[in-house]
């Protein structure tokens, strides 16, 4: 262990004595000590050099002693360097596995969580440090024992996790002797998944296109254990799987997952990130061609109908997914930003709400210019319906608090409420209040529907009336004409 200098301690504080710590785990004694020491300094700087020194010296010195909690109590049962493990603190056991190149771990880690958000079984690991060796630690599956191939064939759990399996390109997921799913008292879960992405099973890099997906046939191949378990899938069911996935694991969990959760960074993040990216993009083309087609009617009404559709499939209500579903129209790209208009289902609380944000220039160019232009009588979009307002984002959990505002320009047309955000200083506005955040909203539009399941609504009226907000309000010559294909390519490329 580093040597470590600890600052001078608070004279005024008192050390716990030696029989106060008799028969307690080295872990709880440390406790003890800090809880004399440190409990009443925060964990931010506060500018006093002596106290910041304790504070750091108290987190470091708990970092190191945590890494010695692990205690290994058996050998390696896989390729890879690793063992069972017991966490001293907590008592729980962990199998820990530590690779060559560290990333690896990441990406194993990484592959967990992307299952996790799936909703398929599969190891719930954690990313530790032992030794100054990163390690990833997943702990035990109760009642864990062996299923053959030929159950695992037939089991829900196992067939649910194909299209994923295949997105995650994770080859070895079966196992060479079909022991890298086990059964439990709770169904069949992937317990060895670090064979993913841009890694092989035993170590070394792969090849993982961001513009195909060869898995969804070579993972069928009997000749291969992955086949030999998955070869009676149907092409519905890797539909449905497919646009569970397309739905589920939208682009900023993913950039979340990857550089933040997993910490993977440079090429190797960025390779990753551009692989689950495009494979996301080449499922949603394949199978959305494939899908029923929408009724005729309004783009509009053709996206509600794929969200009741896709939700039909499972059991997504809003309050389950903690989200809402929502679909995009690919738009303007010189005046919309990411060429994305969001659709967002939020019938439960008896409204539609379209999202969007203008590029930078063209919000630019057209905020002061339209408040000028709303305070002219003659103009046909009445002053009268133009006030003060706020754009809020809200989840989709049962209470109706706010999760973020910000402030906004609030238009009436018709059954429509626009909301424009304002710019950063605007009248009346603190400075200091939460600057970053404003910024953060600046272009960014909302407009509102009424609308609920049981509505009597003209979608296609609705449709003609967002089409003259981008046209004749928010100055966008094609309103929500489809782009052309060499745009949308462009679009699909970023």
């Amino acid at each position: 262990m580093e040597t470590l200098t600890k600052p001078a301690p608070d004279q005024d504080k008192q050390l716990p004595k030696a029989e106060d710590l008799r028969g307690l785990s080295l872990f709880d004694q440390f406790e003890e000590v800090k809880k004399q020491l440190f409990d009443d300094i925060d964990d931010e700087p506060t500018g006093d050099e002596a106290v910041d020194a304790q504070v750091e010296f108290a987190q470091s010195t708990a970092d190191e002693i945590e890494n010695t909690f692990w205690a290994k109590v058996s050998g390696a049962l896989g390729s890879n360097e690793g063992g069972w493990y017991e966490n001293q603190a907590s008592g729980e056991r962990s199998y820990l596995k530590f690779y060559d190149d560290p990333d690896q771990a990441r990406i194993e880690f990484l592959a967990n969580q992307i299952y996790y958000f799936l909703d398929i079984k599969a190891a719930r690991s954690e990313l530790v440090e032992v030794d100054g060796r990163l390690a990833v630690a997943s702990p035990e599956v109760p009642g864990a024992k062996e299923i053959d191939p030929h159950d695992q064939r037939a089991d829900p759990d196992v067939q649910a996790g194909f299209v994923a399996d295949a997105y995650l390109a994770n080859w070895d997921v079966v196992g060479l002797c079909y022991d890298n799913i086990v059964d439990s008292d709770d169904g069949c879960w992937r317990i060895d998944n670090g064979g993913s992405m841009i890694f092989r099973a035993q170590g070394g890099l792969k090849n993982y296109p961001a513009h195909e997906i060869p898995e969804l046939e070579t993972m069928l191949n009997p000749e291969f254990t992955a086949g030999q378990v998955f070869g009676g899938i149907t092409e519905a069911e890797i539909a449905a799987q497919a646009q569970q996935l397309t739905y589920l694991l939208y682009p900023e969990l993913l950039e979340q997952l990857v550089f933040y959760d997993a910490g993977l960074s440079g090429e190797v993040g960025e390779a990753v990130y551009r692989g689950l990216l495009g494979r996301r993009q080449v499922l949603a083309d394949r199978f959305d061609q494939k899908a029923e087609p929408a009724p005729a009617g309004s783009r509009l009404k053709g996206l509600l109908d794929k969200i009741d559709r896709r939700r039909e499939s499972k059991d997504q209500t809003p309050e389950k997914l903690k989200i809402r579903d929502r679909e995009a129209i690919i738009s303007d790209e010189d005046h919309i930003e990411n060429q994305t208009i969001n659709i967002i289902d939020a019938r439960d609380r008896g409204c539609l709400e379209v999202r969007f944000k203008l590029t930078a220039q063209h919000y630019d160019q057209l905020y002061q210019q339209l408040e000028d232009r709303l305070k002219t009588e003659s103009d046909s979009w009445a002053p009268s319906t133009v006030q003060d307002g706020q754009i809020l984002y809200r989840d989709a959990k049962p209470s109706c608090e706010p999760i973020i505002q910000t402030e906004a320009l609030e238009v009436h047309h018709d059954r429509l409420t626009v909301k424009i955000a304002k710019p950063l200083e605007w009248p009346g506005k603190d400075p200091d209040n939460d600057k970053g955040r404003a910024r953060s909203f600046l272009g960014l539009v909302a407009i509102d529907i009424p609308y609920r399941d049981d509505s009597e609504i003209d979608l296609d009226e609705i449709e003609a009336q967002i089409n003259d907000v981008l046209i004749n309000l928010l100055q966008i010559p094609s309103g929500l004409t489809e782009p052309d294909p060499e745009a949308e390519r462009r679009y699909k490329q970023a």
